[in-house]
């Protein structure tokens, strides 16, 4: 737990009901360890088929990619297409939930192709829709204004969560 930055514990500890997670790592889920935070883990739709939604106090937690180690990881896009049509009732779950918001999306970059096909399959998004990345570029800022998205970003990870650490502290 020592490699939890205080930025992903303050992060997941908003409180998002749903949390997609699009690492192959276990980060955020050692930060909601680290947090304390219950958790609903679904991963497949057979999870889904067992309790779908989040008992009080719980949160649903979900690798989008799916588990590296115990499960069979999409790695392409591909191979993340066919988990979508493979787990259509878990997918369902995650749009219904982009759809009327709140959802954590962690883990994207904006040149991440994971993304682009995630906001294409999770279209129309909620109302309010924010993408926080290190970007320097103003295409890539316009390009997701574009589609939808409110964009926080910075020249580097340092300053992006010094940004989105401000703004927390103002909600």
């Amino acid at each position: 737990t020592s490699e939890v930055s205080t930025f992903d514990q303050k992060l997941l500890g908003l409180p998002f009901p749903m949390v997609v997670d699009s690492n192959f790592h276990d980060l955020a889920e050692a930060a909601l360890t680290v947090l304390g935070s219950v958790v609903c883990p679904l991963n497949t739709d057979e999870d889904t088929v067992v309790r779908s939604e989040a008992l009080a106090g719980e949160r649903i937690f979900i690798k989008l990619r799916d588990d590296l180690q115990l499960g069979a990881p999409a790695i392409t896009i591909d191979q993340l297409r066919i988990r979508a049509q493979e787990n259509t009732a878990l997918f369902s779950l995650i749009k219904a939930n982009a759809s009327k918001g709140p959802v954590l999306f962690y883990g994207f970059s904006p040149r991440d192709p994971f993304l682009e096909w995630m906001v294409n399959f999770l279209s129309p998004l909620s109302t309010t829709a924010i993408l926080a990345t290190q970007v320097t570029n103003p295409l890539w800022r316009k390009y997701w204004s574009g589609r939808g998205f409110e964009v926080l970003s910075a020249g580097t990870h340092t300053d992006l969560e010094d940004k989105i650490l401000r703004l927390m502290d103002d909600v």
